[in-house]
C-alpha cells in the first residue's frame, strides 16, 4: 500500500510537469505534439493502475475509463467538424485518466474559468506581457488558432491539487458524525471497542 501510494504521488507530480510542458508548447506553437501526448498517456495509465492498488475501488476505475471513452466519442464529432484540434481531443480524453472521478467537478469549474480567460486574452492580446504578446501574435498570425491546450492543462493541474482536499472541506453529515462517535474507542470499554457491542462493531465500524 505504501509503495503504491508513493508511486501514485510520483506519477501525479510527473503528470503536472508534463501538463506544464504541453501548455507552454501549445501557447508558443498552437500545437500539441504527439510525443508529448504519448508520454502523458503512458503516465495517465500508470496513475489509473496505481489508483486501483491504493483504493481497491474497481468501480471508480471503470467509471474513469468509461468517462474517457465518452469524452473521446463526443469530441471526435467536433474534430471531424473542424471545431477542435486533434491534440485537444487527445488531451481532453486523457484528462479523466489523470484526475479520476473525484477530480471531475474541480476540472469543469477550473476549465470554464481558464477558457473564459483564454477567450478574453485572444480578443485582447495586449493584456499579456510584452514578450508573451509578441509570441502570441506571431503564432496566431501563422495558424489563426487559439491554444486551448493551455486552459485544459491548467484546469487538470488545478483538479489534481484540489481533488484530495475536497473530502476534508465537505461538511460531515449528522449520521456520519454519530457513527464516528459510536465507533470511537471508549476508555470504559477498553481499547478493543467503542460504544457499539463487539458483535456490531465488525458490521458497522
Amino acid at each position: 500500500m505504501f509503495v503504491a501510494t508513493l508511486v501514485l504521488g510520483v506519477l501525479k507530480a510527473i503528470s503536472v510537469l508534463m501538463l506544464v510542458r504541453i501548455g507552454v508548447s501549445d501557447f508558443k506553437t498552437q500545437r500539441i505534439r504527439n510525443e508529448h501526448m504519448r508520454e502523458l498517456f503512458a503516465v495517465a495509465l500508470g496513475i489509473l493502475v496505481a489508483t486501483y492498488f491504493v483504493t481497491g475501488d474497481g468501480m471508480a476505475v471503470g467509471l474513469t475509463i468509461a468517462a474517457a471513452a465518452v469524452v473521446f466519442v463526443l469530441l471526435l464529432a467536433f474534430w471531424l467538424a473542424g471545431k477542435l484540434g486533434a491534440g485537444d481531443v487527445k488531451l481532453l480524453t486523457t484528462v479523466p485518466l489523470i484526475i479520476g472521478v473525484s477530480g471531475s467537478a474541480p476540472f469543469v469549474v477550473a476549465f470554464l474559468v481558464f477558457t473564459l480567460a483564454t477567450y478574453f486574452i485572444a480578443k485582447f492580446p495586449n493584456m499579456l506581457p510584452e514578450r508573451w504578446f509578441r509570441v502570441y501574435i506571431q503564432n496566431l498570425a501563422k495558424s489563426g488558432r487559439v491554444p486551448f491546450g493551455v486552459p485544459i492543462a491548467a484546469a487538470t493541474i488545478v483538479a489534481l491539487l484540489v481533488a484530495p482536499l475536497l473530502p476534508a472541506l465537505q461538511p460531515q453529515s449528522p449520521e456520519a458524525a454519530a457513527l464516528q462517535r459510536a465507533c470511537a474507542p471508549s476508555p470504559s470499554v477498553g481499547s478493543d471497542g467503542g460504544q457499539f457491542p463487539a458483535a456490531l462493531q465488525k458490521a458497522f465500524c
